[in-house]
């Protein structure tokens, strides 16, 4: 099932599972909302084909260019491994640098669907290199609610990520920028 996803166990990090049809089969596209070794809110993509329920791919991490509005620099910092469980659940594993890690990964909100659903990532082509994933789900009375994570740059160019919700697709979106620690 398309849309984010977190592990209960470790709240404040996430990936959204997302799937898209290529000619060359079904490509995953999972931005991975972690924090980085000094604990401030980051993001990586981890990209590639889904091939027997199953992803191995790059880990990228993103910057962006200084002196330019748009322009970014990729590099691969690792390599992750998606396993998918059940339609509402699957394993993630990564590995970077000398630190590893896996984590059991859930729905952020198992069962729930709104229709029409715009559950996916959103970017302006002209701008790539930042945007942002939402998932929708059922809300009080009736009215969708979307939640959204934005992944953007700080000032010096490093990937920082916010997050917010609203009560309809419309309506403005409170955004939150995760505590900075350190």
């Amino acid at each position: 099932r398309q849309g984010l996803y977190f592990d209960g166990d470790r709240g404040g990090n996430g990936i959204s599972n997302l799937l898209v049809q290529t000619p060359q089969g079904t490509v995953f596209f999972g931005a991975w909302f972690t924090g980085s070794s000094d604990r401030k809110p980051t993001w990586n993509i981890v990209q590639g084909l889904l091939v027997d329920n199953q992803v191995v791919a790059p880990v990228y991490r993103y910057s962006k260019r200084q002196g330019s509005a748009f322009a970014v620099d990729r590099r691969t910092i690792g390599t992750a491994t998606i396993t998918l469980l059940e339609s509402e659940r699957f394993l993630f594993s990564w590995s970077i640098g000398t630190r590893s890690g896996a984590e059991h990964m859930q729905y952020l909100v198992p069962g729930a669907g709104v229709t029409p659903n715009r559950t996916g990532a959103w970017y302006a082509p002209a701008e790539s290199g930042w945007g942002q994933v939402l998932s929708q789900f059922p809300g009080d009375g009736g009215v969708s609610t979307t939640f959204v994570v934005h992944y953007l740059y700080d000032a010096i160019g490093e990937p920082r990520l916010a997050r917010g919700q609203a009560a309809r697709l419309s309506a403005p979106v409170n955004t939150l920028a995760p505590p900075r620690h350190g």
